[in-house]
């Protein structure tokens, strides 16, 4: 997971670059459309192939390149060993890395104390925005690339000027704004998690001299941690119960699970 968030981070920030380029480019085609038809003689019979090529229905608009799995695609084909649930593992944490991320914008709007119209109305406006397709794009299975999915459709979201539902108050709502600030705090997250999940091995190595000394008397041979009287020594801060039935069970370890 630790490579893997590493590789998330990599395609999230190319996300707002190759949207704007998609956006410049589509400005670009809508003028070069409108010189042409400028230039067209406005007597010309229309051609019946050029008509419906022209009013047919085109195909769905994607706001940005999704690359998240051709980099995984990537990073395994160096990896033989990988396992093959690496895929849907991926798409959890691109999910999970983007409700984060929508959690924390929201909790770190609502508690500013330099909030303006505009940002409380935009506010109210995400969570009602993230709660009306929390079931669709975040509970339960589903498709893979859902959370790109749920970016796009904010970005694709143009901005508007709502009434905010508690008073009277009137403010526009930026979704490209919006997007910017969840993608931010979403490279945030995968930097920590990353660096959280780099440590677990070490945070576990504790956990699992402490399994192998209680797995080694309930065998009846100590270990070279045991004393003498058949006790434990550990500097780790890990609780355990003894118990005869079971060889002694884990309960608890500050180091590893708070």
């Amino acid at each position: 997971w630790e490579q893997d968030l590493m590789t998330l981070k990599v395609a999230n920030d190319g996300i707002l670059k190759d949207y704007h380029s998609r956006q410049q480019q589509k400005q670009q085609d809508v003028s070069k459309d409108e010189h042409e038809n400028d230039n067209s003689s406005d007597t010309e019979d229309l051609d019946d192939d050029k008509y419906k090529s022209e009013y047919s229905e085109k195909p769905k608009e994607q706001a940005f390149e999704r690359i998240g799995h051709y980099l995984l695609r990537n990073s395994q084909a160096n990896m033989p060993s990988s396992s093959p649930l690496r895929g849907g593992t991926f798409d959890l944490l691109a999910l999970l890395t983007t409700q984060e991320s929508v959690h924390r914008l929201l909790r770190r709007r609502y508690d500013s104390d330099n909030k303006s119209n505009n940002d409380d109305v935009s506010s109210e406006w995400l969570r009602d925005f993230y709660i009306d397709r929390v079931e669709r794009f975040f509970d339960g299975s589903g498709p893979h690339g859902r959370a790109d999915d749920f970016l796009e459709e904010l970005l694709l979201t143009p901005p508007a000027f709502i009434t905010k539902s508690s008073s009277s108050q009137i403010g526009l709502t930026d979704p490209l704004r919006i997007a910017e600030e969840i993608l931010d705090l979403r490279g945030q997250i995968c930097l920590e998690w990353s660096e959280i999940m780099g440590k677990t091995k070490t945070e576990h190595m504790e956990v699992r001299k402490v399994l192998l000394d209680q797995q080694m008397l309930k065998w009846g041979q100590p270990s070279a941690s045991s004393n003498t009287d058949g006790s434990t020594t550990s500097s780790s801060t890990e609780t355990i119960a003894s118990n005869p039935e079971d060889g002694g069970n884990v309960l608890s370890s500050e180091a590893s699970f708070q």
